[in-house]
């Protein structure tokens, strides 16, 4: 199967790591405790033109004086868009939603590294699937249509 691509008219220009926090409160335990993430996003529209997408991450460990480490980190993406005129309402809707899905692969980097670095075995974060998010929504949507024409 091919992947059927095309431009995308919102463009991420530039990425900005803009806070981290990180430090290491134990050795390597044996047993690595359950860690969960808790992401925050948001959009800032600069221009007519530009916005920011911010992601922000926090580690949680279920176990929280087990915790080897504290990391929190925040990335600015810079997003163009070429749409005239831009709705800014959508537009910062977007910077929000899709920020996640754009900035995700700079976290997982940072934080796998970071943990290398201090010696812990590496931290990945799981891959994001956009298309499940998608079809989901999709089907969602079928479904309300359904119920309005079936009076459900």
């Amino acid at each position: 199967m091919s992947a059927r691509m095309s431009r995308h008219t919102m463009q991420l220009r530039e990425v900005t790591l803009t806070e981290i926090q990180m430090k290491r409160l134990s050795d390597v335990p044996e047993t690595p405790p359950a860690v969960s993430t808790k992401v925050e996003s948001r959009g800032e529209i600069v221009s007519d033109q530009a916005g920011y997408a911010f992601v922000r991450i926090t580690l949680v460990f279920d176990e929280a004086e087990n915790a080897p480490f504290s990391l929190t980190a925040e990335y600015r993406g810079t997003v163009v868009t070429e749409d005239q005129p831009v709705n800014r309402e959508k537009f910062e809707t977007f910077l929000k939603d899709e920020g996640v899905y754009l900035l995700w692969p700079y976290l997982r980097q940072l934080i796998a590294q970071l943990t290398r670095d201090m010696d812990f075995p590496p931290l990945t974060l799981p891959t994001l699937s956009h298309t499940k998010e998608i079809i989901d929504r999709n089907e969602a949507a079928v479904d309300a249509v359904k119920g309005d024409i079936s009076g459900e």
